[in-house]
Protein backbone atom coordinates (compact mmCIF):
# COMPACT_ATOMS: atom_id res chain seq x y z
CA UNK A 1 0.00 0.00 0.00
CA UNK A 2 3.23 2.32 0.69
CA UNK A 3 4.37 2.15 -2.40
CA UNK A 4 1.44 2.27 -4.15
CA UNK A 5 0.85 5.79 -2.69
CA UNK A 6 4.73 6.51 -2.87
CA UNK A 7 4.21 6.09 -7.22
CA UNK A 8 1.17 7.90 -7.15
CA UNK A 9 2.38 10.82 -5.61
CA UNK A 10 5.90 10.58 -7.63
CA UNK A 11 3.55 10.38 -11.09
CA UNK A 12 1.47 13.88 -9.85
CA UNK A 13 4.82 15.39 -9.18
CA UNK A 14 6.30 14.79 -12.61
CA UNK A 15 2.55 14.93 -14.60
CA UNK A 16 2.64 18.30 -12.88
CA UNK A 17 6.37 19.63 -13.54
CA UNK A 18 5.47 18.63 -17.27
CA UNK A 19 2.41 20.45 -16.77
CA UNK A 20 3.98 23.41 -15.96
CA UNK A 21 7.29 23.79 -18.22
CA UNK A 22 4.86 22.52 -21.47
CA UNK A 23 2.96 25.79 -20.51
CA UNK A 24 5.58 28.00 -20.26
CA UNK A 25 8.39 27.27 -22.53
CA UNK A 26 8.13 29.55 -25.59
CA UNK A 27 7.63 32.69 -27.21
CA UNK A 28 4.98 35.36 -26.00
CA UNK A 29 4.21 38.45 -27.49
CA UNK A 30 2.42 41.98 -26.73
CA UNK A 31 2.85 43.84 -29.69
CA UNK A 32 6.33 45.05 -30.46
CA UNK A 33 7.61 43.17 -26.92
CA UNK A 34 8.52 39.51 -27.27
CA UNK A 35 9.54 37.13 -23.86
CA UNK A 36 11.37 34.03 -24.37
CA UNK A 37 11.25 31.15 -22.06
CA UNK A 38 13.57 27.62 -22.55
CA UNK A 39 14.18 24.51 -21.01
CA UNK A 40 17.16 25.47 -19.15
CA UNK A 41 15.30 28.26 -17.44
CA UNK A 42 16.49 31.12 -19.06
CA UNK A 43 14.78 33.90 -20.95
CA UNK A 44 15.28 36.60 -23.20
CA UNK A 45 13.14 40.02 -23.70
CA UNK A 46 13.14 42.35 -26.75
CA UNK A 47 10.54 45.44 -26.49
CA UNK A 48 10.40 48.40 -29.67
CA UNK A 49 7.41 49.85 -28.21
CA UNK A 50 8.83 52.91 -26.52
CA UNK A 51 12.19 52.75 -27.75
CA UNK A 52 14.47 49.32 -27.54
CA UNK A 53 14.79 47.61 -24.90
CA UNK A 54 16.78 44.24 -24.36
CA UNK A 55 17.19 41.94 -21.24
CA UNK A 56 18.36 37.96 -20.62
CA UNK A 57 18.60 36.69 -17.36
CA UNK A 58 17.03 33.27 -15.35
CA UNK A 59 13.55 32.45 -14.48
CA UNK A 60 11.56 30.43 -11.58
CA UNK A 61 8.50 29.56 -11.32
CA UNK A 62 6.76 30.31 -7.97
CA UNK A 63 2.94 29.66 -7.14
CA UNK A 64 2.07 30.04 -10.68
CA UNK A 65 4.19 32.84 -10.97
CA UNK A 66 7.36 33.50 -12.49
CA UNK A 67 10.28 35.26 -11.02
CA UNK A 68 12.73 37.32 -13.11
CA UNK A 69 15.97 38.02 -12.85
CA UNK A 70 18.64 39.52 -15.17
CA UNK A 71 21.87 38.73 -15.84
CA UNK A 72 23.04 42.49 -14.60
CA UNK A 73 21.19 43.62 -11.95
CA UNK A 74 22.63 47.23 -11.97
CA UNK A 75 22.67 49.45 -15.03
CA UNK A 76 23.51 52.62 -12.84
CA UNK A 77 27.09 53.83 -14.10
CA UNK A 78 29.64 54.69 -11.67
CA UNK A 79 31.14 58.62 -11.82
CA UNK A 80 34.32 59.76 -10.58
CA UNK A 81 34.76 63.22 -9.91
CA UNK A 82 37.72 65.20 -9.32
CA UNK A 83 37.81 68.89 -8.30
CA UNK A 84 40.80 70.79 -8.45
CA UNK A 85 40.24 74.78 -6.80
CA UNK A 86 40.96 77.27 -8.90
CA UNK A 87 44.58 78.93 -8.13
CA UNK A 88 43.70 82.09 -8.57
CA UNK A 89 40.72 84.21 -7.36
CA UNK A 90 38.32 83.53 -10.16
CA UNK A 91 34.22 83.73 -10.40
CA UNK A 92 34.67 80.59 -13.03
CA UNK A 93 33.65 77.10 -12.47
CA UNK A 94 34.86 74.98 -15.34
CA UNK A 95 33.59 70.73 -16.29
CA UNK A 96 35.77 68.74 -17.85
CA UNK A 97 34.04 65.67 -19.18
CA UNK A 98 36.69 62.75 -19.82
CA UNK A 99 35.10 59.90 -21.85
CA UNK A 100 36.53 56.17 -22.44
CA UNK A 101 34.55 53.02 -23.68
CA UNK A 102 35.58 49.55 -24.62
CA UNK A 103 34.38 49.87 -27.59
CA UNK A 104 35.33 51.27 -30.73
CA UNK A 105 36.42 54.59 -31.74
CA UNK A 106 33.95 55.26 -34.00
CA UNK A 107 31.27 54.57 -31.60
CA UNK A 108 30.18 57.89 -29.99
CA UNK A 109 28.27 58.90 -27.24
CA UNK A 110 26.44 62.24 -26.11
CA UNK A 111 27.10 62.75 -22.12
CA UNK A 112 24.33 65.37 -21.10
CA UNK A 113 25.40 67.00 -17.49
CA UNK A 114 22.67 67.71 -15.01
CA UNK A 115 24.09 70.37 -12.21
CA UNK A 116 21.65 70.44 -9.12
CA UNK A 117 19.54 67.97 -11.17
CA UNK A 118 19.14 70.43 -13.72
CA UNK A 119 20.41 69.98 -17.23
CA UNK A 120 23.30 72.50 -17.76
CA UNK A 121 24.37 72.22 -21.74
CA UNK A 122 22.01 72.19 -24.71
CA UNK A 123 24.36 71.38 -27.71
CA UNK A 124 26.40 68.36 -25.77
CA UNK A 125 29.05 67.42 -28.08
CA UNK A 126 30.16 63.79 -28.93
CA UNK A 127 32.94 62.32 -26.51
CA UNK A 128 35.26 64.67 -24.06
CA UNK A 129 34.74 68.29 -23.84
CA UNK A 130 34.79 71.26 -21.19
CA UNK A 131 32.54 74.17 -20.88
CA UNK A 132 32.37 76.57 -18.57
CA UNK A 133 29.46 76.32 -15.80
CA UNK A 134 27.04 79.01 -15.17
CA UNK A 135 25.51 77.61 -11.84
CA UNK A 136 26.79 78.26 -8.44
CA UNK A 137 27.21 76.41 -6.04
CA UNK A 138 27.35 73.04 -7.54
CA UNK A 139 26.26 70.95 -5.28
CA UNK A 140 25.68 67.16 -7.02
CA UNK A 141 26.26 66.06 -10.17
CA UNK A 142 25.22 63.34 -13.02
CA UNK A 143 24.91 62.61 -16.73
CA UNK A 144 22.28 61.34 -19.36
CA UNK A 145 24.24 59.44 -21.32
CA UNK A 146 22.91 58.84 -25.23
CA UNK A 147 24.54 56.77 -28.02
CA UNK A 148 24.79 58.42 -31.07
CA UNK A 149 23.29 55.80 -33.64
CA UNK A 150 23.41 55.30 -37.36
CA UNK A 151 20.21 55.29 -39.15
CA UNK A 152 20.94 54.38 -41.83
CA UNK A 153 22.51 50.89 -39.95
CA UNK A 154 20.24 50.62 -37.16
CA UNK A 155 16.08 51.60 -37.33
CA UNK A 156 15.48 51.45 -33.69
CA UNK A 157 16.05 54.12 -31.14
CA UNK A 158 18.24 53.20 -28.01
CA UNK A 159 17.50 53.80 -24.29
CA UNK A 160 20.11 56.57 -22.25
CA UNK A 161 22.35 55.60 -19.64
CA UNK A 162 21.97 56.90 -16.71
CA UNK A 163 25.17 57.70 -14.35
CA UNK A 164 25.03 57.67 -10.34
CA UNK A 165 24.58 60.89 -8.66
CA UNK A 166 27.81 62.62 -7.40
CA UNK A 167 27.45 64.62 -4.57
CA UNK A 168 30.17 67.41 -3.94
CA UNK A 169 30.82 70.32 -1.97
CA UNK A 170 29.67 73.58 -3.05
CA UNK A 171 32.13 74.42 -5.15
CA UNK A 172 32.05 78.42 -6.80
CA UNK A 173 35.03 78.17 -8.85
CA UNK A 174 37.73 76.02 -10.11
CA UNK A 175 37.65 72.64 -12.40
CA UNK A 176 35.80 70.31 -11.91
CA UNK A 177 36.65 66.76 -13.83
CA UNK A 178 34.08 64.05 -14.61
CA UNK A 179 35.23 60.33 -15.36
CA UNK A 180 32.86 58.48 -17.23
CA UNK A 181 34.10 55.02 -18.55
CA UNK A 182 31.13 53.84 -20.23
CA UNK A 183 29.68 49.86 -20.87
CA UNK A 184 27.66 49.96 -24.15
CA UNK A 185 26.13 46.39 -22.59
CA UNK A 186 23.65 48.53 -20.53
CA UNK A 187 22.58 50.48 -23.21
CA UNK A 188 18.74 49.97 -23.34
CA UNK A 189 19.35 47.09 -21.32
CA UNK A 190 16.55 46.76 -18.39
CA UNK A 191 16.98 45.48 -14.80
CA UNK A 192 14.80 42.19 -13.79
CA UNK A 193 15.39 41.98 -9.93
CA UNK A 194 13.17 39.54 -8.31
CA UNK A 195 9.78 41.02 -10.77
CA UNK A 196 7.18 38.62 -10.86
CA UNK A 197 5.11 37.99 -14.02
CA UNK A 198 1.52 35.92 -13.24
CA UNK A 199 0.30 33.56 -16.12
CA UNK A 200 -2.72 31.69 -16.81
CA UNK A 201 -3.95 29.92 -19.94
CA UNK A 202 -1.13 30.46 -22.40
CA UNK A 203 -1.10 34.09 -20.96
CA UNK A 204 1.67 36.18 -19.15
CA UNK A 205 0.75 39.42 -17.59
CA UNK A 206 3.39 42.06 -16.80
CA UNK A 207 2.87 45.03 -15.13
CA UNK A 208 5.37 47.32 -16.64
CA UNK A 209 4.11 50.99 -17.38
CA UNK A 210 0.84 49.83 -17.25
CA UNK A 211 -0.52 46.32 -17.84
CA UNK A 212 0.95 44.49 -20.61
CA UNK A 213 -0.59 41.03 -21.47
CA UNK A 214 1.50 38.55 -23.19
CA UNK A 215 0.35 35.84 -25.48
CA UNK A 216 1.62 32.98 -26.68
CA UNK A 217 2.84 32.29 -30.04
CA UNK A 218 2.53 28.32 -31.02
Amino acid sequence: MGKTVLIAILLILIFSSCTTNSFIIGEYRSGRSTFSFKKDSTFTYISRKNGYEYSSGSFKIRNNKLLLNSIIQNNILPLKVVYEPAKELTPICSLHVIVSSNEPIETKYRCNPYINGIPSIFEVPTGSYSFNLNISPVKNIYFEIWKVQDYLISNHATSPVMTEVKAIKEYFNGDIYAYINMNDSLVSYKVFDNVKLKFKNNKIVFKDKGINKFYRME
